[in-house]
């Protein structure tokens, strides 16, 4: 197996799919290949946990919190157990998440299709747990880490989501989270996996590029990559 990191000034060189308004937004971006066994990627991920953690308690990310933005479609909208269960139930069923700091859950219909989402604070020791979570549908569930206070309020969470659901497949607008909301300092995960390959990318305005590109040169960091 191999792992590395990437740092790219300019996210529509690395993401060809992007296109951005008026901000600029950069990359940083640590990569696997050669992966063939569960335990290799189990480990790819453990390996990344522990550089996301390093990063931040760097200089300039100390003030940032981790959230998991979770989203799940109902396949059954008379269902009862579908309703019940929601979002943070049907992830329960799958995963040790008691620890998360849980927001509440809202319901979307979109083209009368349904779902519910939400947003747990995630903290720093379950950094590896949130990856698992989003590596296995990192179509409906992504991480982001923000500055911001209330994040968990319900109509800020109603806000945020509404429009960051797509129109056809329920799945996450990635192009809209980002330039929406990494103007504003937030910093947006994206797990990206093919094959034998995986990448965890952080997306995050220009401004920042310089201290990431310091945070990528660090002995720590390399460390954890080895």
């Amino acid at each position: 197996m191999r792992i590395w990191h990437e740092a790219e000034k300019d996210i529509e060189n690395y993401f060809t799919w992007f296109k951005g308004k008026s901000e600029k937004f950069s990359v940083y971006s640590l990569n696997g290949a050669e992966m063939f066994t569960p335990e290799e990627r189990s480990n790819f991920i453990e390996v990344c946990a522990r550089t996301i953690n390093k990063v931040f308690k760097t200089e300039n990310f100390t003030d940032y919190k981790l959230y998991l933005l979770a989203n799940v479609e109902v396949s059954d909208k008379n269902s009862r157990i579908e309703k019940y269960k929601k979002v943070w139930k049907k992830l329960e069923s799958e995963f040790a998440i008691d620890s998360f700091t849980k927001g509440p859950e809202i319901e979307i219909t979109i083209q009368d299709k349904l779902c519910y989402s939400s947003i747990a604070m995630v903290e720093r020791e379950d950094i590896p747990l949130a990856l698992d979570i989003i590596s296995k549908a990192p179509h409906r569930h992504t991480i982001f880490a923000s500055k911001k206070e209330n994040i968990l309020d319900e109509d800020l969470i109603r806000a945020r989501l509404n429009e960051a659901i797509g129109y056809e497949l329920l799945e996450l607008d990635y192009e809209y989270l980002i330039n929406e909301y990494c103007p504003e300092g937030d910093i947006l995960f994206r797990w990206g996996e093919v094959f034998e390959e995986a990448e965890i990318a952080l997306i995050f305005k220009n401004e920042l590029y310089e201290s990431f590109q310091k945070i990528s040169q660090y002995d720590d960091i390399a460390n954890a990559l080895d």
